[in-house]
């Protein structure tokens, strides 16, 4: 596979294999393309490497994410041409060594150094996932699929699924989903109602506020 996703929590990362340019920017444009249903409203930063790329590649690219409400919220390339394409059109550059760290520490649970699940596939009914630690899923939650962790949830597509996170009584655990739109879901043993939820077109978290569940936008 010429196109790799990695998470953390707040953005994607989403690195291309060395090959002509023309053909891997067509094959980058099918993947957002194939997977437009968990990638609509991700922040992803592309991971360019060697690749020398042009202000009118960039903008090419940034406009065909648009149509699938993607956005490039930061470029990381080690040629100078591509950096200067990055700050013609206004994305930010991002620091290689900084994005290893960031990946890093979002597969390992942040108080108890505990790795994380992490998960690049839809989880479709019937499935029961738990782990200790966190989980993150690059796909779709589908209903009758049970995420379960002592850790946080997060799930880069849609949850409609049962959801259960903190499982060990961990109040400060959360939930974030590009689309929060769960059957069940619980943190620490506290129950969410989600019989009056509405859906929102913004990626959203599930965070404990005292006894209840209170949900926000989910944003860096």
């Amino acid at each position: 596979m010429n196109v790799q996703v990695k998470g953390s929590d707040d953005k994607l990362l989403i690195t291309i294999s060395h090959g002509g340019w023309e053909e891997r920017s067509k094959e980058l444009i099918d993947y957002v393309c194939g997977n437009a249903g968990f990638l609509s409203g991700a922040k992803v930063v592309l991971c360019l490497d060697e690749f020398i790329l042009k202000a009118n590649d960039l903008f090419t690219i940034r406009n065909s994410f648009a149509d699938y409400q993607v956005v490039i919220s930061g470029i990381q390339t080690n040629r100078e041409e591509t950096r200067q394409a990055a700050r013609l059109l206004g994305i930010p550059l991002e620091d290689a060594r900084k994005l290893k760290e960031q990946v890093t520490r979002s597969n390992k649970s942040t108080d108890h150094g505990e790795k994380n699940l992490f998960l690049t596939k839809n989880l479709r009914s019937g499935s029961l996932t738990e782990t200790v630690g966190s989980i993150t899923v690059i796909g779709d939650v589908h209903p009758g699929a049970v995420v379960k962790a002592t850790g946080n949830i997060f799930v880069w597509g849609k949850l409609c699924g049962e959801v259960q996170a903190g499982i060990s009584n961990d109040l400060t655990c959360i939930v974030c989903a590009l689309i929060l739109s769960p059957s069940h879901l619980s943190i620490a043993g506290f129950p969410m109602d989600t019989s009056s939820k509405k859906l929102s077109k913004f990626p959203q978290i599930a965070r404990c506020t005292g006894n209840a569940i209170t949900i926000e936008t989910w944003k860096n």
